[in-house]
C-alpha cells in the first residue's frame, strides 16, 4: 500500500476497509434475488404451456378460432402477467436493499435498459403495455393468420399488429439478457473490491490492538501474509 499521501494515516484507511467491506456485503446478498424462489421460472412455464398450447391445438385444428377460446386467453393473460410480476418485484427488492447509492443507480439503470415506464421501444415496453390494456379493456382483436408455403401452411397468433409468440419469447430472451447484466455488474464490482485484502487488513488491525473479531479466510491466511500485513498497520500508525 501506498503510504506516500496524507489520506493514508491508519483510520483513514481503516474506514474505507470498512466501508469495502459492508459494500461486499450488500451486493453479495442481491448475488442470487431470485433465490428460493426463481420466479423467472413461472414466466418460463407459462410459456411453455402456450407453446405446447399452440402446437397440439391451434395447430391440429383446421376449424380453430381464437375469439372463441378462452383458454388461449387465459393462457395469454398468465404470461402478460407473470412477465410484469417478475419486473415489479425485481425492482422493488432492489429499491428495498441496503446498497450504496451508485450501485442501486447502476442496477436499476440496466433494468430499464430493457424496461422503462411509459416507454414503447422493447418487447418487455410493449408486452407490458398490452398486460395494462387487458386489465381495463375487453380482450379482443386476437386473430390466426395463415401463410401458405411450400411446406405447408404457416399459422400465426396475433394481437393488434403484435407476433404473440415471438413477442413472448423475445420477452423472456430479454429479461435472461436482463439478469445477466446485473450479475455481470455485480461480480465485477464484487471482484473490485478485493475482499481477501480487507480481511487481511482487518484481521492484521484487530490483533495489533488486541480485538477478538478474527475473519477465516480460504485458502488459510499464510504467515507470509500476516507479517506483511502486521508491517502494514505499523507503518500506518507510525506514518500518523
Amino acid at each position: 500500500m501506498n503510504l506516500n499521501s496524507q489520506n493514508n494515516t491508519l483510520d483513514k484507511v481503516r474506514k474505507d476497509i470498512v466501508s469495502r467491506l459492508k459494500r461486499f456485503d450488500y451486493l453479495s446478498k442481491i448475488r442470487n434475488i431470485d433465490f428460493p424462489m426463481n420466479h423467472i421460472s413461472i414466466v418460463e412455464n407459462n410459456l411453455i404451456m402456450i407453446n405446447e398450447y399452440y402446437k397440439e391445438v391451434i395447430l391440429g385444428d383446421k376449424k380453430y378460432n381464437p375469439k372463441l377460446d378462452m383458454w388461449l386467453i387465459t393462457l395469454i393473460i398468465n404470461y402478460v402477467s407473470s412477465v410484469k410480476a417478475y419486473l415489479n418485484r425485481k425492482i422493488k427488492k432492489i429499491e428495498q436493499q441496503r446498497l450504496i447509492k451508485e450501485d442501486k443507480d447502476q442496477i436499476l439503470a440496466i433494468i430499464r435498459n430493457y424496461r422503462k415506464k411509459d416507454r414503447n421501444e422493447t418487447p418487455l415496453d410493449h408486452l407490458v403495455i398490452i398486460r395494462d390494456r387487458f386489465e381495463h379493456e375487453e380482450i379482443k382483436d386476437i386473430s390466426l393468420t395463415l401463410t401458405f408455403k411450400e411446406n405447408g401452411i404457416q399459422k400465426k397468433l396475433f394481437y393488434q399488429d403484435a407476433d404473440i409468440l415471438n413477442l413472448f419469447i423475445l420477452s423472456l430472451q430479454m429479461l435472461k439478457k436482463m439478469n445477466q447484466e446485473i450479475s455481470g455488474y455485480i461480480e465485477i464490482t464484487l471482484s473490485s473490491l478485493d475482499l481477501r485484502h480487507c480481511a487481511l487488513f482487518m484481521n492484521a488491525f484487530n490483533r495489533h490492538f488486541n480485538k477478538k473479531q478474527y475473519t477465516l479466510l480460504m485458502p488459510d491466511e499464510t504467515e507470509s501474509e500476516m507479517k506483511q500485513y502486521d508491517k502494514m498497520i505499523v507503518e500506518l500508525i507510525n506514518y500518523e
